[in-house]
């Protein structure tokens, strides 16, 4: 008989939150407490739970002394093997120990006795025993292993990892995964600034790869990056978002758990945009594409505005051809939408260096409403909030976002308007218009 219901969230706590990772074996329990009694807190309003957790100083410093990640090669290997293991075990058995502790029905499971590999990839899985425990109300907890491969001898699969083999099975036992909630130790993913990436898709990691990078401690699983990857192939698949949190921040799993909007970074497959009243109010949320289709809901845009350093000419970018709204239209340097948690200063940056290339200062300088139809399917219906700066340096487009760019002087770019009004788009003839009483 099942006690609980078919909704899951899964939560990864990370190795460098409950260990103190540049220090081999040194756990840090009164974290992890705390974050015991975060998740009862969700658990005691009828939230069940899938939890793994990272090996940390304890397995990834064996690992990285017998190269375990590469397979048996000698055999010396397989003992590194064994040394691994018992390392996994140790901090998963405190983590179990302290969760029962605060009350939480915790089951462990080993993922090197029920998970098989082939040349580092899942072959077999044998997830009954972990669907049995959710069904009799325990909350089953995995965590970073070693994993016998087939084919390498040995591999090591991370928490992510073992959770993504999770999923399907647990789909195909009619368990809906809600999200996916990765507590680590910063506000979520950081950009080459050191401020946190508001969302992460499919089409803008390549903007943040680089900044991105790994961990500086050691981890054989890959660090951060490999996390955003993993986390955007589970968001293509299967459709699940996953929020990386700062779990070493007091109640931030636990809003997180509850829903609450709070700083980190959302990986997600797709974009959703806010829905607001005419006094910019929230409203509610849609998927992008879907909120630009007739009739189209107000919602939050940003333009900008670039001139060259003399004030003499603004850049413009011609809409690349892929674009469901006017597309091959001439338009300002870059439009988006402010993302979920993001403001409309960060919004307007980050999209300018996505579509344009460009880092500058940028200002606002006003927000208006209007309403567009491109076409029966598509449309505009904005607040948009326009910012404007002086930029003079090397523009480097996004192909997948314009297809072009020039620098016109403005008295002609008027002049050109006005002959062949046909050719921008609607949004940009309003701001130019309005920038003249500017």
């Amino acid at each position: 008989m099942s006690f609980i219901g078919k909704e899951l969230i899964l939560v990864k706590l990370g190795g460098s939150l409950i260990t103190a990772k540049n220090k081999p074996y040194k756990a840090k329990p009164a974290i992890i407490r705390r974050l015991a009694k975060e998740i009862k807190a969700g658990w005691k309003k009828g939230v069940y739970f899938l939890i793994a957790h990272g090996s940390g100083s304890f397995g990834h410093t064996s690992a990285a002394k017998y190269q375990t990640a590469d397979g048996i090669k000698k055999k010396k290997d397989v003992f590194g093997l064994a040394v691994v293991q018992q390392d996994a075990f140790q901090i998963n058995s405190l983590v179990n120990k302290i969760f029962i502790e605060e009350g939480l029905p915790i089951l462990s499971f080993v993922p090197s006795s029920f998970t098989l590999a082939h040349g580092k990839k899942l072959k077999r899985i044998f997830i009954e025993p972990i669907i049995q425990a959710l069904k009799v109300g325990a909350l089953p907890l995995v965590f970073g292993d070693v994993i016998l491969d087939e084919k390498n001898g040995c591999c090591i699969f991370s928490g992510e990892t073992t959770l993504d083999n999770l999923i399907a099975p647990l789909t195909s036992a009619s368990y809906k995964i809600t999200k996916i909630i990765q507590a680590g130790m910063t506000d979520g993913v950081y950009d080459e600034r050191g401020e946190t990436i508001p969302v992460i898709t499919p089409n803008s990691l390549h903007h943040f790869k680089k900044a991105i990078g790994s961990s500086q401690a050691t981890d054989v699983t890959g660090g951060m990056l490999h996390k955003v990857e993993e986390s955007l192939e589970i968001a293509s698949k299967r459709g699940i978002e996953t929020v990386i949190i700062n779990g070493s921040l007091a109640n931030r799993l636990r809003k997180a758990i509850l829903g609450k909007i709070i700083q980190g970074t959302l990986i997600t497959s797709q974009v959703s945009i806010a829905l607001v009243d005419g006094s910019d109010q929230v409203v509610g949320y849609r998927e992008k594409y879907a909120t630009h289709q007739n009739p189209v809901p107000l919602h939050r845009a940003v333009s900008v505005i670039i001139l060259d350093k003399n004030g003499q000419r603004m850049l413009l970018q011609k809409r690349a051809g892929g674009k469901p709204t006017w597309p091959l239209f001439w338009s300002n340097a870059s439009c988006t939408h402010p993302l979920r948690g993001e403001s409309y200063q960060a919004a307007a940056e980050r999209r300018l260096k996505e579509e344009m290339g460009i880092i500058t200062r940028l200002k606002e300088v006003f927000k208006f409403t209007y309403k567009a139809k491109y076409n029966e399917t598509w449309g505009e219906h904005e607040l948009d909030t326009v910012f404007i700066g002086r930029y003079s340096g090397e523009v480097r487009p996004d192909p997948s976002e314009a297809t072009a760019f020039k620098w016109v002087e403005l008295k002609k770019l008027i002049r050109e308007i006005k002959k062949t009004p046909e050719l921008y788009t609607p949004w940009f003839k309003i701001i130019l218009k309005k920038l003249e009483l500017h």
